[in-house]
């Protein structure tokens, strides 16, 4: 017969019964404020006591410290009051002055029985009046407990008990995990207690104070406790808040000195300062995995001093080790005392649970557990039960053994398991033979099933740094708030465990540091691989070579790398004469050749001497640690990606060439912004990767940069969104914080709940917009990466795509049908450049050049023919100096007001359509000239991006009559009072059908009111974050609120509502239940084309069971969901709810777990 033994998840945390709704701290109290009424899983062990209530005044940090404050109180019988002070930088544990006011205000009101302080340094931080006062008050009677680096750090301390005897009596409970070591006095009427504990700084003072509560101590021994459902903090919160009521001198005169374990009866050893009195004695026996396996009680007269207590157990546990819970109860029930104790039962049969071929197995080929046995019982019963991380019981296994010499092995299957998420624990138990059976051992062990594709494969991921560990504050709410507003992807785990059973996922980091040299010396390669592949083994899927890579300071001045970069230069050129002309250079050889920093070139155009080792630096940088680490990724497995944390936009601080090495990161945490150039560059010379954003500050206000973040993120083709630390995320008592949870409640579900899948399948759609991408251009200045450029054309409504200039050299243009190409101060082009650019215009194109274009060769050398577009735009540039100056078009043509860029440039055979007056003389502002089919538009601007509301319109204007004049039409377009909204970008996918055009847009700033929406073409237009269908039209009206992004669907047909069912009427508890999806349409013969949907499950009381949600894409609107149902599924009729993104609508279809036959041995 299986036993079933109930999973009690302690990784969630509630509210308590009857409290308020609990929402998050007001935004300027985060860190100082705790909702007493949130609670966490707890045993109320120190709850009722005979003393009653007492007063404890709580002073801890304004960090996380504070949350340990309910940790002690919801144990404890203790009516509390606390102050949580923000810390100085300077000095060094210092404190602010209002906030200790404060406290002393505080302090004085509340008239505590015990102050409790927690990750406060007296000396430095209360100073010695302060320091004077309290231990006056404790003098006076008040009790203190302290936690205390070392009493050496705090003189102020030391002197005051100096000379004091330590109190011995009454003694400590008893621990049955590793406590910090207590020093107890009695100054004056009051008592005082110091927690020697040296905690780190690193917000979370108060885990020191619980010491090693994964360890149980045993009578002559300790042994760590590797079992994740152990929660032997229980014994340490209960130790602390013991010792405030000794401090408090609230304690009773009993105390539990000791608990062992032999066979089923359990010896409390007691001792009794007080007279003789009649108690109950209790005895409680929990497992490593936190479960109450057997208790007992006895009455008894207690005599003074110390007496043994022999309390019988309802049966005799299990063999290993234990741990013990000893309360002492007066006749009406109340607590007189609690101790706890680690013991070890005799083990008839010790067991080990051994995953094969590991613990971190695939999905969809999962192996097997062994069971190892040893020991002097002949035989038995073992039964072997998977749990997943929702306590569902998705595999169980029986098997008779015997053991031969002392030993047995059992294995058990694993292919029957379908996860529905990573984590598994797998437990073993071993029976008697004899009827009723009776429990000899149980041993586990954690299963990590690893999902086939990659995380954010397929969807989108939000997540927040931070490294999920066996903390409490992480076990007790920290990492169950965080997942749950939907930030499940960590850049670092210190427990696998942990993270996978609270529904995290897993990225991490192996460092590939630059070296001067810029060497990779000899075994990094295999040194990082090993890191590498323990952390692919492990589940990670992308790893991060580091963040914010610079080259080295020095490595100009690194013999190797100017050896180096005197062989790359030798190819470059014939011989030494040919670079002394291109350089200005007098070298006699290539052995002298020395490059220059930028600064020593003064106002010279010629940037060769220091251009041609930025090129040699990128080449060596993207070649050696970019692609290597990509190929040595590879060798590991084909999908690990690796990338970086916090890439900046491209500059010369890492000078590679993006369009050659950005396919090297399939994944990467850029820095984030609005309509930056980074992801560009990746959408268009990185097919397939999947870069993400990083907001390394985190959310700290409600305001639409938060919002639109992930959304930018999604929208640019990205995988992932880190929205700051863990710890950013919930408050210091772990309550979501305040300007998380209107994202987690309005846009995280919207951002993972389908969109993102639709988006992620589809393809990036840019209008035949080219934007000319020269590396050695931008390098020289980064003005080239025409930033104002593509913003702007973003703002009018158009997408684009960044071509290289050797591809426009080679035809790309003509070939792939591009109407308009864009150069913005793309000044190192080579003449072949040119001359593609030239026949792009003559067979009918449109070239807009801003600023100074192609007067330098690749090399940065001055053409000596002067700038290569001059014939093609008509203007000569040749006497052009820098202006900068914001200036009004003269009258006569378009009204415009721009900065203008330069001054001398002359019209020739172009026509001015724009001129301004510079010292008297006119200056082209903006020209054209028919270039065979096609058109050559010159602009005469310094491109903002923030601006005067002038210069911001003449710029839209400009860009808005050349794409119009390219034959370009905007695919979405927003009016608000018959005037066009620009300034904000528009994002276009289509699906692989190309039947339906995804629009996704919003307005910078938001808006009041409705703007006209015009659509391209006419179609059936779906809001999807909203569901609302505005008929067949290329015309309607929205909102735009501010950080809202609207998210359209143009497709070729109507929808009517979803349809499902499932195959069987009837299904088995361990079936898995195929649902069948489609989408009904109106008219005759039409099919969707691709639909989300989302599927929930719902248990008898029309209850969700949230494991079972999953979203997915159906092609043609149909697809099957597989359900895999757990083998303990709750019978009853239930139901499944198909709900698709298009309308909204949901779909029911019902069905019936019978009950499970009982079966007589």
């Amino acid at each position: 017969m299986f036993r079933r033994f109930v999973v009690v998840s302690a990784l969630v945390w509630s509210m308590a019964s009857g409290g308020e709704n609990v929402g998050p701290s007001p935004l300027e109290l985060q860190g100082r404020t705790l909702d007493l009424k949130v609670v966490t899983p707890h045993l109320p062990l120190l709850k009722r006591h005979g003393k009653g209530e007492f007063r404890a005044f709580f002073l801890t940090p304004a960090d996380r410290t504070l949350a340990h404050v309910r940790e002690i109180v919801q144990r404890a019988d203790i009516v509390p009051d606390y102050c949580a002070i923000r810390q100085l930088a300077a000095p060094p544990e210092g404190l602010n002055a209002a906030d200790l006011a404060e406290f002393q205000k505080k302090l004085a009101a509340f008239a505590p029985q015990v102050l409790v302080t927690l990750g406060i340094q007296w000396h430095a931080g209360l100073k010695a009046q302060l320091i004077g006062e309290l231990l006056g008050r404790v003098r006076e009677g008040m009790g203190a407990v302290i936690a205390v680096r070392d009493l050496r750090d705090e003189p102020e301390l030391a002197t005051a008990l100096a000379g004091l005897q330590e109190v011995a009596e009454p003694p400590l409970p008893s621990v049955a995990v590793n406590v910090p070591a207590v020093r107890r006095y009695a100054p004056g009427k009051g008592r005082l207690a110091l927690v020697v504990c040296p905690w780190r700084g690193d917000g979370d003072a108060g885990a020191a104070a619980l010491g090693d509560w994964t360890t149980l101590r045993l009578l002559r021994e300790t042994v760590r406790v590797s079992e994740l459902r152990w929660r032997g903090f229980e014994y340490s919160y209960a130790f602390l808040g013991d010792l405030a009521r000794w401090a408090a001198g609230q304690d009773s005169p009993l105390v539990v000195t000791e608990a062992s374990l032999k066979g089923n009866v359990v010896a409390v050893t007691l001792h009794n300062a007080g007279e003789k009195l009649p108690v109950r004695v209790q005895a409680a026996v929990r497992s490593r995995r936190w479960e109450a396996r057997t208790d007992g009680a006895l009455s008894a007269e207690l005599p003074p001093g110390d007496s043994q207590h022999m309390v019988t157990l309802g049966k005799a546990p299990e063999g290993g080790p234990l741990g013990i819970e000893a309360r002492v109860l007066a006749g009406d029930g109340r607590t007189l005392a609690l101790g706890t104790a680690g013991a070890s039962a005799y083990e008839v049969v010790a067991m080990k649970v051994v995953p094969q071929p590991s613990a971190y197995q695939p999905a969809e080929r999962p192996g097997a557990c062994v069971v190892e046995l040893s020991g002097t019982a002949p035989g038995g019963r073992l039964e072997v039960s998977v749990l997943d991380r929702f306590g569902r019981l998705v595999d169980r296994s029986v098997h008779d053994v015997k053991l031969a010499n002392g030993k047995g092995r059992a294995g058990s299957m694993l292919q029957a398991v379908r996860a529905l998420d990573t984590y598994h624990e797998v437990v073993a138990q071993f029976l008697s033979a004899e009827e009723p059976p009776r429990l000899l051992a149980e041993a586990s062990c954690d299963l990590f099933l690893l999902p086939p594709k990659a995380p954010g494969g397929e969807g989108f991921l939000l997540g927040v740094q931070g490294a999920p560990r066996r903390d409490p504050l992480h076990l007790q709410g920290m990492l169950a708030t965080v997942h749950a507003l939907g930030l499940t992807l960590h850049n670092s785990s210190d427990d696998d465990a942990v993270l996978y059973a609270t529904g995290g996922q897993k990225a991490a980091t192996v460092a590939l540091p630059v070296a001067k040299d810029l060497a990779v010396g000899e075994g990094v390669k295999a040194d990082w691989q090993k890191q590498a592949r323990a952390q692919y083994d492990t589940g990670a899927r992308f790893i991060a070579l580091g963040g914010g890579r610079r080259v080295p300071d020095g490595a100009a001045s690194d013999p190797q790398v100017v050896a180096a970069f005197r062989e790359w230069l030798k190819p470059r050129y014939a011989d030494i004469a040919e670079l002394n002309r291109a350089w200005g250079a007098q070298f006699a050889d290539f052995g002298q050749v020395a490059p220059k920093h930028r600064q020593e070139l003064g106002a010279s155009p010629n940037l060769a001497p220091w251009l041609e080792f930025r090129l040699f630096l990128g080449e060596l940088l993207g070649e050696r640690y970019m692609k290597a680490p990509t190929e040595w990724a590879a060798e590991i497995g084909p999908d690990l990606a690796v990338g970086e944390w916090n890439m900046g936009e491209p500059s010369d601080a890492w000078p590679v060439d993006w369009s050659r090495y950005a396919k090297c990161y399939k994944a990467t945490a850029c820095q984030g912004g609005t309509q930056g150039v980074l992801e560009e560059l990746f959408r268009c010379f990185a097919p397939g990767a999947r870069p993400g954003t990083r907001v390394g500050e985190g959310v700290v206000a409600r305001d639409a940069a938060a919002r639109l973040a992930p959304w930018l993120a999604l929208l640019n083709g990205g995988g992932f969104c880190w929205l700051g630390d863990m710890h950013d995320a919930v408050t210091s008592d772990l309550r979501p914080a305040a300007a998380y949870l209107p994202l987690a409640k309005e846009e995280f579900p919207d951002l993972t709940g389908g969109i993102d899948r639709l988006i992620l399948a589809s393809a990036f759609a840019a209008d035949r917009i080219a934007i000319g991408y020269s590396y050695p251009s931008w390098l020289s200045d980064p003005e080239a990466l025409a930033r104002g450029a593509k913003a702007i054309v973003e703002g009018l409504g158009f997408q684009h795509d960044f071509v290289t200039m050797d591809d426009v050299a080679a035809g790309r243009l003509e070939r792939d049908g591009y109407r308009l190409l864009v150069l913005q101060q793309a000044s190192c082009l080579s003449k072949e450049q040119a001359e593609g650019v030239k026949r792009f215009a003559e067979a009918g194109g449109v070239v807009l050049c801003i600023g100074r274009n192609g007067w330098r060769d690749l090399r940065g050398s001055p053409h000596p023919e002067g700038g290569l577009f001059d014939a093609l735009t008509g203007v000569d540039t040749a006497q052009a100096t820098p202006l900068g100056a914001t200036m009004a078009a003269r009258p006569g043509g378009p009204s415009l007001t721009l900065d203008v860029a330069v001054a001398g440039a002359q019209a020739k055979d172009a026509s001015v359509l724009a001129r301004v007056s510079v010292d008297a003389k006119e200056v082209p502002l903006w020209t054209v000239r028919d270039a065979g089919k096609g058109k050559a538009y010159w602009l005469n601007s310094n491109l903002v991006a923030d601006g005067p509301e002038a210069v911001l319109r003449s710029q839209w204007d400009v860009f808005d009559h050349v794409v119009a004049m390219a034959g370009l039409k905007p695919r979405c377009r927003l009016f608000k009072d018959g005037r066009p909204l620009f300034g904000s970008e528009t994002w276009y996918y289509e699906t692989p059908s190309k039947r339906t055009l995804i629009v996704a847009r919003h307005v910078a700033g938001g808006m009041e009111g409705q703007a006209n929406v015009r659509f391209g073409r006419k179609a059936h237009v779906y809001e999807l974050r909203t569901h609302r269908y505005f008929g067949e039209t290329d015309l309607i009206q929205d909102s735009f609120p501010p950080g809202v992004v609207r998210v359209y669907a143009l497709t070729d047909c109507k929808m009517q509502k979803p349809m499902a069912k499932v195959d069987e009427q009837k299904a088995a508890a361990g079936a898995v239940l195929q649902v069948s999806c489609h989408m009904l349409t109106y008219g005759k013969d039409v099919e969707p084309d691709l639909v989300p949907y989302r599927l929930r499950v719902f248990d008898p009381s029309n209850q969700e069971l949230p494991c079972y949600a999953r979203v997915g894409l159906a092609p043609a609107g149909k697809t099957v969901f597989e359900v895999p149902l757990a083998l303990d599924h709750p019978p009853g009729r239930q139901s499944v709810v198909v709900a698709d993104l298009f309308t909204g609508q949901e779909a029911r279809a019902y069905f019936i777990v019978p009950k499970p036959e009982v079966r007589k041995r």
